[in-house]
Order: structure tokens, then C-alpha cells, then sequence
């Protein structure tokens, strides 16, 4: 396998995908599972949301948001064992299989915490044993699938990289890698970006620049410090990834996502969407009426001496008026396409996104307003289709 996909593999609503998009969506989903087997069992990590289940009676089955914590712990690992095999990354010399000794470890740990402290030196010395070996592996993977396909370490590096944005953060942390102010640093954001751009062609139309615009809008408020101690942020952030996973894993068309009337309502993006193409539109507009007059005096018994010229000029180099009009038509069409996907991305990056409100009087702004601004400072836009 080479670094780039081959562009005649899956089939998919928007076209074909790379051939290997399955295991690009595989190694999103190992790297995602990293970040969720070490967020599940650090000791004070985040829980996920679980929804429970009335008394329990006759042994019913729960929707997988109804399992016990301790069963998406174990299911996490499950899943990092299964994918770490699937991509041939599950063993390295010396260490037989990483995925059977991450389980285990992580059931030692689950067993000295029912009888110890969390914050004793027995669950400290179990957690970091499993932190360890965490740690070996994800260094293995990323040597591993660097050297076999470029993106399927992209792939693995996006999905543990926006996993990490809730799995591995720790609200009160001050400083450090589980820190607001490194998970949601502009060095960090930029490369997720970039990573996601690189994968675009695995993904829906929308999805990677709607992903990122997204980004955006955490990053801001991780840099906000009464934004961020809004008292839902940590469920909303859960509820970002999920959002995130669908569209990157689940090929969730994100347009769908879109309330109806919702651009006819938000007239700040359409409003920004034209301003930005506003000198395009009047470069468009005056080469159509100097397309028209031409044609008018062209169309003359007696066409005038510098309309004769010009026609020459155009018939010795080729180009007719007739390849003028439909020259303009085309560049109208990609222009009028370019509009429609940027002013769609803001929509969608703002429909998916779950922040919550911002404080009273921020900035003195809305919550819409604050999006959209956020949003529409992304790097990285929907390719243009060449026809």
C-alpha cells in the first residue's frame, strides 16, 4: 500500500472513495479508541454519558448509551483489540499482543479500585503501568502504519487527535497535555486540520471543513475562561465527538443536519458568503455587458472599424463569441457553486456544533453571532467540483 488512496475504490453518495477507505476508517476508529480506553480508565477521567436503565428486571439489553460505565470501558478495549489486529499492528517483538495486555491491565486496574482509594499509591501504581503500555503501543502504531500507508496513519492520528478533545482532557487542569490550553492550542488545531483535509476524499463533501470549523469555535472558548465553566460544557463536548465520529467513521451526510429555512433565516452567512465573492461578482458583471455590447454592435449591418478588428484579433487566436459566452457561463457556474459551498459550510459547521451559550453580554454578541465568526475563521473549505 502506498501513501495515497486510489480513487477508484467504494462507492459512496457524493462518488467513489479510495479503494482503501476501510482501513482509513479503521485506523480513525483504532486512534479514537486509544484516546477512549485511556480516557475510561485514568483514575478522575470522564465517564462519557450513560443513560440508565429502569430497575432491572428479567436481564433486558440496553442500547449501547445505556451500558454501565464498566461496560464501555470493556467494550473500548474490545474494540481497540479487534482493530489493532485488523491492521496488523497488535504485536511487535517482545510483546506478543498489545491488545490482550492493555486488557489486562486495565482489569488490574478495575480490581485494585474496588478496594483501594482513588487517589492511592496502589490504583497510581496500576493506572501507570496501563498508562505505559499505552503508550508503547501508540508509538508502535504510528511507526507501524507510517511506513505501511500514509493515510492510514493520518487516519489514526485524526481520529485519537479529536478523541483526545474530551477523552483526554482534565477541565481542572491548569497546564499539560490534558489541559484546555493544549488540547485546544493553535499548533494542536491547525495539524487537525490538516489532517482532516488530507482525508476529505474519505469523508463527505462537507464533513472535514465542517469538522474543522467546529475546532474553531472549542478553540475559542477553551480560551474563554468564564465560556468554559458553563456548567455543560463537558456534555456538550461529548456530545462534539460523537458528532465528529459520525460524520469521519459513520459517513453521516452533515447537510442533514441543517434545520429547514435555516440559510434563508441566517442572513449573516449568505450576507458574508457574497461580500467575500463581491469582486468576483462585478468582474462577472461588467464582462457580461461588455460580452452584450459587443455582440449588439457585432450584430450591425455596418459593424464599426474597432468591432471588425477585435473580431479578427479574436477568430486569429481562436476564440469565438460564442466561446466567450460560454466561457463566462462556466466561471459564472463555478463561481455561483463556490458560493453555495462556502455559505453551506458555515451552516453546517454551526448546525453541528454544541458549545454551549456563551455568557451573558460576551462580547456582546449572540450565540449565533459568536459561531459564526468562529467559524467562518477555519482554514479549510469544501474542494470545488471541476464541472
Amino acid at each position: 500500500m502506498g501513501g495515497g488512496g486510489d480513487m477508484t475504490g467504494c462507492p459512496s453518495p457524493q462518488g467513489w472513495r479510495p479503494l482503501d477507505c476501510d482501513l482509513v476508517q479503521s485506523a480513525i476508529r483504532l486512534g479514537w479508541s486509544v484516546a477512549e480506553v485511556r480516557g475510561r480508565n485514568r483514575p478522575g477521567g470522564p465517564k462519557g454519558t450513560v443513560v440508565s436503565l429502569p430497575v432491572p428486571i428479567d436481564d433486558p439489553l440496553p442500547l449501547r448509551v445505556q451500558r454501565s460505565p464498566t461496560e464501555l470501558r470493556i467494550e473500548a478495549q474490545a474494540v481497540l483489540a479487534h482493530l489493532a489486529r485488523k491492521l496488523d499492528v497488535d504485536a511487535s517483538p517482545g510483546r506478543p499482543s498489545f491488545g490482550e495486555v492493555i486488557d489486562e491491565e486495565a482489569r488490574a486496574l478495575a480490581r485494585v479500585r474496588e478496594v483501594a482509594a482513588e487517589d492511592s499509591e496502589e490504583v497510581r501504581g496500576a493506572w501507570d503501568a496501563l498508562a505505559d503500555v499505552l503508550w508503547e503501543f501508540d508509538g508502535h502504531v504510528q511507526d507501524h502504519l507510517t511506513a505501511v500507508s500514509d493515510t492510514q496513519a493520518i487516519g489514526y492520528q485524526l481520529g485519537r487527535g479529536l478523541s483526545e478533545c474530551y477523552w483526554a482532557l482534565d477541565p481542572a487542569s491548569p497546564k499539560g497535555w490534558n489541559s484546555w490550553a493544549f488540547l485546544f492550542n493553535s499548533v494542536r488545531c491547525s495539524e487537525l486540520t490538516r489532517l482532516a483535509g488530507r482525508l476529505s476524499a474519505y469523508m463527505q463533501t462537507f464533513s472535514a471543513s465542517s469538522i474543522c470549523g467546529s475546532l474553531e469555535v472549542w478553540k475559542r472558548l477553551a480560551v474563554d475562561e468564564r465560556w468554559r465553566r458553563q456548567p455543560t460544557v463537558q456534555e456538550d463536548l461529548y456530545q462534539q465527538i460523537r458528532n465528529w465520529y459520525e460524520m469521519m467513521v459513520l459517513d453521516q451526510d452533515p447537510t442533514q443536519l441543517v434545520k429547514p429555512y435555516r440559510l434563508i433565516r441566517n442572513w449573516r452567512v449568505t450576507a458574508k458568503a457574497v461580500q467575500a465573492f463581491i469582486p468576483q461578482l462585478l468582474v462577472a458583471a461588467v464582462s457580461a455587458l461588455l460580452l452584450v455590447g459587443f455582440v449588439i454592435a457585432l450584430s450591425q449591418k455596418r459593424p464599426l472599424g474597432w468591432v471588425e478588428a477585435i473580431t479578427s484579433v479574436l477568430g486569429a487566436i481562436g476564440l469565438s463569441t460564442a466561446g466567450l459566452s460560454a466561457k463566462l457561463k462556466n466561471e459564472a457556474q463555478a463561481l455561483s457553486t463556490r458560493l453555495r459551498q462556502d455559505a453551506y459550510t458555515d451552516l453546517i459547521a454551526a448546525a453541528i456544533t454544541t458549545v454551549p451559550d456563551p455568557p451573558a453580554g460576551h462580547h456582546l454578541k449572540g450565540r449565533d453571532e459568536v459561531i459564526q465568526e468562529a467559524v467562518g475563521a477555519r482554514t479549510l473549505t469544501p474542494s470545488t467540483p471541476l464541472s
